[in-house]
Parts: structure tokens; C-alpha cells; sequence
């Protein structure tokens, strides 16, 4: 009874290593695939200088690991949200956050995939708070006659 139980379990092992065996034979060339087509990516857009106008804000995001990110935008008089570089430079962007400014950089302007114009800042030249034009002074109003 074990002879017959021991050639049962030799037999059943000697067909599962026969049956990896035939999966992967060796010296045998792995399967060919086909090499998928290299789609070259598209070109950046040459980097410009622009000169912008708009609102400075200041947002904190909440990033990895809880840590608080600030990151900074400006916002055009038409309500177009540009992303604004967070490098570390001689510009203080901190100072001109709420304030209405004149922003002179090297960006870049591109058709988005909705057809709307995307434009981006990748380093900030020089900030200036812009000059905003003083109110008309009401007419005067002459004098009533006596």
C-alpha cells in the first residue's frame, strides 16, 4: 500500500515537471513580439519673453505627507489663471500678493486641447506694481446765478 502511495505522488510530480517543462523549454527563443512604433514627442514651443497684468494669489495646497505647499498664480483682468514659478530667486512674490502687478518673464503661449490660447511662465524677470489710473475727477459744476 505505501509502494503504490509513493509511486502516486513520484508520478504526479514527474507530470508537473513535465508540464513546466514544456512552457518553457531551454535554449528555446523567447516569442517575438512586434517593436511598437516610436512616436516622436511633439516640439515645446520656443520659450518668449511676455509681459503680463494682472492680480497676484497665493494658494496653499495640502501636498505628500501633509506638508502645506504655497503656490502662486496671477490672474488677468479677463479672468485667465496663469501658474506662476515657485523657484527660488531675488523676487519676492510674497510681497505683491493682493496687489495688482505688471509681470515681465520667459513663457510660453500654446493652442490647448479645447482650442483656448494655454499660456505659461517658466522664470519671472522683474514684478512692479502696476499704476493703476486715477478716477476722472467729476466736472465741475458752475456756480448757480444770483
Amino acid at each position: 500500500m505505501k509502494k503504490l502511495l509513493y509511486v502516486s505522488a513520484g508520478v504526479l510530480a514527474l507530470s508537473i515537471f513535465c508540464a513546466r517543462a514544456d512552457d518553457v523549454a531551454p535554449g528555446a527563443a523567447p516569442a517575438k513580439t512586434e517593436p511598437k512604433a516610436v512616436v516622436p514627442p511633439a516640439p515645446k514651443p520656443e520659450m518668449k519673453e511676455m509681459t503680463l497684468t494682472g492680480t497676484i494669489i497665493k494658494q496653499e495646497i495640502k501636498g505628500k505627507k501633509d506638508q502645506v505647499v504655497v503656490a502662486y498664480s496671477l490672474t488677468t483682468g479677463e479672468g485667465v489663471t496663469i501658474k506662476l514659478p515657485t523657484a527660488k530667486s531675488s523676487l519676492k512674490i510674497e510681497d505683491f500678493v493682493g496687489s495688482k502687478v505688471k509681470l515681465t518673464g520667459m513663457g510660453t503661449e500654446k493652442e490647448g486641447h479645447d482650442g483656448k490660447k494655454v499660456t505659461s511662465i517658466q522664470k519671472i524677470t522683474n514684478i512692479v506694481k502696476a499704476v493703476e489710473a486715477a478716477p476722472a475727477a467729476p466736472a465741475a459744476v458752475p456756480a448757480p446765478a444770483k
